[in-house]
């Protein structure tokens, strides 16, 4: 694993991406392997600690994810973005939690993100971490829907795209499906050259219009083909279309442009599992899957395990018949 970390720091840096970009474009494998050594190196550097926080959190190392971030804040009581960071940490882990500690954890997410808003009123991650949490805590702990529209509302004023997008997703939560659809498209025309809209949308399409899936997956494509969330969609769009040529050619694809994100086999092998067909392919997917470091926000190693143990049943009943 440190010679693999070794490789990605070192791609990040050949190609010039920093922390910042390199967390938007959900490389938080590389992040991990940028600024690991700088904080091993200088645990005083608290920029470093912030950032292999997020990577940490997203890389499902909770427990790491809040450490490092209140070492940050430790380093730098006064930067927002730190504590807005540990407010995110605090609030996996309270999903990840049973009830005594989810109530702890809500407890300090919304302290630290108070904090982050008394520090920055415009700091659009702690606003967008109240909106989330507005709308998810119990009333016993502050919830309250409305306000989390109005927290989204006011990060929409600050970061069109990103309100868009964070009022989409309280409206999914809330099983609005046009209101959904329209915060999508709002974010696409707030920055047509934005990718995440286009995914985000290409996604809601999938289960209601595959022909305009794969035209928003193919536009984001052709803004950033080294992130691996379009190559996901475009390999589930040929499996539902049973376009079986095709479905090679984009999974090589996606692995040439994104080697070190193999999801795009994972949802591959999922889709193929839901349509019956090439049960065998589905397989050999996992396997490719499982055979790396999975990328942060992307299925568990222990989740292909049991779509793969899932797969190999399906394929033995078959069989026999």
């Amino acid at each position: 694993m440190k010679v693999v970390l070794f490789i990605f720091a070192f791609a990040a840096c050949a190609a010039g991406a920093g922390p910042e970009e390199l967390a938007d474009a959900g490389h938080y494998l590389r992040l991990k392997a940028l600024v690991e050594p700088l904080v091993k190196a200088d645990p005083t550097d608290a920029k470093s600690a912030y950032w292999l926080s997020q990577a940490e959190g997203a890389l499902g190392n909770l427990d790491t994810a809040l450490k490092l971030a209140d070492q940050a804040i430790a380093l730098d009581p006064k930067n927002a973005r730190y504590h807005a960071q540990a407010a995110a940490a605090c609030g996996r882990l309270a999903q990840a939690s049973g009830l005594l500690k989810q109530l702890q954890y809500g407890r300090r997410a919304k302290k630290e993100l108070d904090t982050a808003l008394e520090l920055d009123p415009n700091n659009e991650g702690a606003l967008y971490g109240l909106a989330l949490f507005y709308y998810a805590a119990p009333s016993m702990l502050g919830g309250d829907k409305q306000k989390a529209q109005a927290a989204a509302e006011l990060l929409t004023k600050l970061n069109p795209v990103r309100g868009y997008l964070t009022q989409a997703k309280l409206a999914n939560e809330r099983k609005d499906a046009a209101a959904e659809e329209d915060y999508y498209k709002k974010a696409i025309a707030a920055d047509p050259a934005a990718y995440e809209p286009k995914v985000k949308l290409a996604n809601f399409y999938m289960t209601r219009d595959l022909s305009a899936a794969w035209d928003l997956a193919n536009e984001a494509l052709t803004l950033d083909p080294g992130q691996a969330e379009a190559w996901k969609l475009l390999a589930q769009v040929d499996v539902a279309t049973q376009c079986w040529e095709e479905l090679r050619a984009t999974l090589e694809q996606a692995r040439a442009e994104v080697p070190d994100d193999l999801a795009p086999y994972y949802y591959s092998a999922v889709a193929l599992e839901q349509s019956g067909h090439f049960f065998g392919w589905a397989s050999d997917f996992l396997d490719l899957y499982m055979s790396s470091a999975p990328e942060g926000e992307e299925p568990t190693l222990a989740e292909a395990e049991k779509a793969s143990k899932r797969v190999r049943s399906v394929a033995f009943r078959a069989s026999m018949e």
